[in-house]
Formats: structure tokens, C-alpha cells, sequence
């Protein structure tokens, strides 16, 4: 669950202005680029970053390069996540890998997604197979996430804001084997003002505001955020209560 709310929290920004579209509103705030740097318990200085396409107000791509991994090299990858869309909707994704940045361990991956006459995703493939299918209760603020054998794997739950509040997950009995909580500032999400979002992530709608803390079971990440003069957060520090490293995140915006 805690990499799973990393991976949550790091989709949160990126593409700084030599890739930004130019078609873009000025007066529409949008995050171009997202910068993670921590350090690992055998001392690497690893940086991972995130730099965004857009058109207007829609997603239309992103980079994510990680580097500093020595033990482990593979892990210094460059990924590249194109959406492709039909009627405004985001109906495949392709997702190309380089390992090492050479150009000759390279993959590529298509996933693919439907929707409901509410534009909610409700199905998840990947090269054909499905995956991952969803249900919506309570006006869309509960959603049930089911894998494609029909097991449920997860229920996440949403405030009347759209942010979301908690995570359960269920064993392959299921169970539940135990919930993620979170909380929220009443300051602006880096993604507010687009009309797209990433379709792999785990988080279903584009939340207002932006998460300040989480708890699950024993452990509590916490982070404290400095916003800009139209509360946007410009830096994060990531603290916790666990054996995770303090990780610093800097964010760019578009104005």
C-alpha cells in the first residue's frame, strides 16, 4: 500500500516549457513538470522526474525518467505515456520503456479503457486482456475495483469533493486485509484545471485539493507544503513514522 501511495502521489506533475503546447490558455494554471529526489538506505541520490504534454486543457503525454540507481541500473529507465483519444475520452494509452536510455532495451505496451454514459472508467485491458473492471455506488463516491477473475481487490472511497478519503483492500479470500486514510489541504491540486487525466491511476476522478497525510496501519506520511501566490504547491517534503527515506518534490507550472 505505501508504494502504491507513492505511485499515487508521484503522478501529481510535470513538462517544463520547451515541451508545454503553446495552444495553451494563459490563464489556465497547469503543472509542466515534477521533480522527486530522495536518498536510499546505501546512500544513492536518486531523482525521478515527470514532464507533461498538453493540448489546451487535455493531457496528451508525459516522461518519466528515473536515474542514480547503481545497485540496481535497470531502474534508470525513461518511460513515455501517450493517450489517445475518441469523443474527448481517453480510450488507449501506449507506454514505452528504455532502460539505460540506449535504445536497445525497449518495450512497449497498449492499454486500452472503457468508459460509462457518465465518462467513468469501467474497464482496464492490456494488450487485450482485461484487467481490472469498476463498479460505482453512492453516486460515484464509492467505487469497487474488481480484477478479472471477479475478485474484488479494492473499495476507495471519495469525499462530496471528489478527493479521495480511504482505500480498503480484500485478500484473495475476500477479506479486507486493511485501509489507507487519507487527508486534504483546501488548496489546489497541480492537475485542477484538466479536463484528462492519467487512466492508470489509481485515483478515479481529478481531485480538488491535494493529499497532506495518510495512514495505513502503523505507518504516517505526512507532508508539509509550500504553495505559491495562487496556493499551488511549489515543494513538498514527504516525512514518516516508517523505515521509508524523506523524499522532496519540486513542482513547475505553466505561468
Amino acid at each position: 500500500k505505501l508504494l502504491l501511495l507513492s505511485a499515487l502521489l508521484i503522478f501529481a506533475c510535470s513538462s517544463d516549457d520547451s515541451t508545454s503546447d503553446d495552444s495553451n490558455d494563459e490563464n489556465v494554471i497547469l503543472c509542466t513538470k515534477r521533480t522527486q529526489q530522495y536518498e536510499t538506505n546505501n546512500g544513492e541520490q536518486i531523482t525521478k522526474t515527470y514532464e507533461y504534454n498538453y493540448a489546451g486543457n487535455q493531457l496528451l503525454s508525459w516522461t518519466y525518467t528515473a536515474s542514480g540507481f547503481a545497485e540496481n541500473s535497470n531502474l534508470n529507465i525513461t518511460k513515455t505515456y501517450t493517450n489517445l483519444y475518441e469523443n474527448n475520452l481517453v480510450t488507449s494509452m501506449t507506454v514505452t520503456t528504455d532502460i539505460g536510455n540506449d535504445g536497445y532495451d525497449f518495450s512497449s505496451q497498449l492499454y486500452e479503457f472503457e468508459y460509462d454514459n457518465l465518462g467513468r472508467k469501467t474497464k482496464q485491458s492490456m494488450e487485450g486482456i482485461d484487467l481490472y473492471f469498476y463498479n460505482y455506488l453512492n453516486n460515484g463516491l464509492t467505487i469497487q475495483i474488481i480484477n478479472s477473475n471477479g475478485q474484488l481487490i479494492s473499495i476507495h472511497t471519495y469525499d462530496s469533493n471528489k478527493n479521495r478519503v480511504e482505500i480498503e483492500g480484500f485478500d484473495s479470500n475476500g477479506l479486507s486485509n486493511g485501509s489507507t486514510i487519507y487527508t486534504h489541504d483546501d488548496k489546489n491540486m497541480p492537475f485542477k484545471n484538466i479536463t484528462t487525466w492519467y487512466p492508470l491511476s489509481s485515483y478515479l476522478y481529478i481531485s480538488p485539493n491535494n493529499t497532506i497525510s495518510s495512514q495505513s496501519n502503523n505507518c504516517i506520511y505526512n507532508d508539509d507544503i509550500i504553495y505559491d501566490d495562487n496556493d499551488y504547491p511549489v515543494s513538498i517534503i514527504r516525512t514518516n513514522n516508517c523505515d521509508s527515506p524523506i523524499r522532496t518534490y519540486t513542482l513547475e507550472y505553466n505561468n
